[in-house]
């Protein structure tokens, strides 16, 4: 089945319109550093030892 150039730009406005729901580069860091933080501060209280 070939696709022809209108149902690429569909396909192409679809995308673009996801894209720009999904959070930031900079939003997605501060929440694994926050995740990372979180981790760190249970992981002694869980017993097990920190590697820094």
């Amino acid at each position: 089945m070939m696709t022809d150039l209108r149902e690429l730009e569909e396909m192409a406005v679809k995308l673009e319109a996801n894209a720009r729901k999904l959070p930031g580069r900079d939003d997605l860091l501060r929440d694994i550093a926050n995740f990372r933080a979180q981790l760190i501060a249970r992981l002694p209280s869980e017993g097990l030892k920190v590697k820094q």
